[in-house]
């Protein structure tokens, strides 16, 4: 009798063979068991996430959301240049 061997990523972690989408409604944004990444527009956010939805323990979150492990976002995003040269 073989034992059906469930498979793992590179560093040993198992992977989910189902196919999910990363991309959650609000209310799920509070899963415990997984990291969550949120991932804004530019500087190669497709790059980004597309290799973040290749990992099972990975979900995307709407960007309102404070709770995350991992953000995506071009570096000027939310500076005000305005106020830096203001003394």
């Amino acid at each position: 009798m073989q034992v059906k061997k469930q498979p793992t990523d590179l560093y040993g972690n198992p992977v989910n063979t189902d196919k999910q989408k990363s991309k959650i409604p609000f209310e799920n944004a509070y899963v415990e068991d997984c990291y969550k990444f949120i991932a804004m527009p530019g500087n190669n956010s497709q790059l980004i996430r597309k290799a973040l939805e290749r990992r099972s323990w990975w979900i995307e979150i709407q960007p309102v959301h404070s709770l995350f492990n991992f953000k995506w976002q071009p570096v000027s995003h939310g500076i005000r240049f305005d106020r830096l040269s203001a003394r």
